[in-house]
């Protein structure tokens, strides 16, 4: 029996691989072989002591650097002493250097790829922080952060670009503090002129930050369109001229719109409720109707308003009743008869005169006094009627009148049975 001269496993007679770890047979073992079996097969003979040292000479050549006698070579090759194993860790060693080497390149090259990668993240969100950053108008913080990021990624144009925007943008920030300050002073002529200069400007720019900051220009615009509403609103006396401010305002969104509404609609009731109490004063309900709802046109809930309304109302009706009865009395009662006096001439005539009184509450004009005459037994004798003088008669004044009866020759008795007369509605 053989053993592998490089992991010491049996070897089978005639192979010329090793069936453990398949590693050719030397020629050594192979010659062994051959003397293994010539032993095995021949019986020992008595001969001269010295021919089994001729044989194994004989056959000296096919070992390497030894010489064995007989007797050693029948020690060496017995199969109860096998050859020394090599060591495990020497026969593994040509297979795990290149492993190990491998493992080692893999492994520096993921640690740079990972290096590499966990850089760009920190990059991107440097670059993320910086843009909201900008985006928030907090500009200093944005070019700090960004430029952190550049000082990791160099040669990454997108930081320089970004970089490049945040300071332009800063540049126009710093403009549009300028129209602020010409607001606050209230020069919007000024804030104006500024204003036109930076659109220009930044309408030749794209992108997220340009957008936004068109936002703040937007919002500069309506600040200015509504410190010229107020300060016009100081001066306006119509409800017309107001409400054309309104109008202007609904096309904005600033808070600031609905403090300013709100003061406009409080100066359209104020008006409107000085011109309705005006016209109420006189008389003129219609008109004080009028200007009432000029001004619930345009605040509907007023409290003041709705009062007045109703007050107007209410006094309309009373003023109309008031003025049925006027009216009635005009028509009815507006003269009285003051004084009448009667004289029977020595010719026969009968001559009276009297006076009278306007009642009316208005003037009025062409009166005619009817009268007639009675004998002493209340027969009627005669009717006639003369005209009160002056002709135009104010609430309250006095008229007189006159006449003659020719040829009554008797005692007669004259009554006042009407009046007429005329007036303007």
């Amino acid at each position: 029996m053989l053993f592998c001269h490089q992991c010491g496993g049996k070897i089978l007679e005639g192979a010329s691989f090793c069936n453990s770890c398949g590693s050719k047979v030397n020629q050594a073992q192979e010659s062994a072989n051959q003397i293994q079996e010539s032993v095995n097969q021949e019986p020992p003979t008595e001969s001269n002591p010295e021919q089994p040292s001729e044989v194994i000479k004989d056959i000296q050549p096919q070992y390497t650097n030894t010489q064995p006698t007989p007797q050693n070579v029948q020690n060496t090759y017995q199969p109860e002493q096998p050859p020394k194993k090599q060591s495990t860790l020497k026969l593994l060693l040509p297979i795990l250097i290149p492993i190990l080497s491998f493992v080692i390149v893999v492994a520096v090259l993921a640690f740079t790829f990972t290096s590499e990668q966990k850089k760009n993240d920190t990059v991107l969100e440097l670059q993320k922080s910086g843009e909201n950053s900008a985006l928030e108008g907090n500009y200093a913080a944005a070019v700090t952060t960004l430029n952190e990021a550049i000082n990791l990624r160099p040669d990454y144009e997108v930081l320089t670009l970004n970089l490049e925007e945040i300071n332009k943008v800063k540049e126009f920030s710093a403009q549009l503090d300028s129209v602020s300050k010409s607001i606050a002073s209230q020069d919007f002529e000024g804030a104006e002129q500024l204003l036109t200069t930076l659109k220009e400007q930044v309408s030749t720019n794209n992108g997220p930050l340009f957008t936004k900051f068109q936002e703040s220009i937007t919002q500069e615009e309506e600040r200015i369109a509504i410190g010229k509403v107020v300060r016009e609103v100081a001066s306006l006396t119509t409800i017309d001229e107001l409400a054309a401010n309104l109008s202007i305002l609904e096309t904005m969104s600033s808070p600031d719109v609905e403090s300013v509404r709100t003061e406009i609609l409080e100066k359209i009731v104020q008006i409107s409720n000085t011109e309705a109490t005006e016209f109420l004063a006189n008389g003129q309900f219609a008109e004080a109707m009028n200007a009432v709802n000029k001004g619930l046109s345009y605040k509907a809930d007023d409290e003041q308003l709705l009062q007045l309304k109703e007050k107007i109302e209410q006094e309309k009706v009373a003023v109309e009743e008031q003025a049925a009865e006027e009216d009635l009395h005009n028509r009815t009662a507006a003269v009285e008869l003051v004084s009448l006096t009667a004289n029977l001439e020595e010719n026969g005539d009968v001559t009276f005169e009297g006076t009278i009184k306007s009642n009316a509450t208005v003037p009025i004009y062409t009166i005619l006094i009817y009268y007639a005459l009675y004998d002493n037994n209340g027969e009627l004798l005669f009717e006639g009627n003369v005209s009160v003088e002056p002709d135009l008669l104010e609430p309250g004044d006095e008229g007189y009148f006159s006449g003659l009866v020719p040829e009554v020759n008797q005692e007669v008795t004259v009554e006042v049975f009407n009046a007429t007369w005329y007036f303007d509605q």
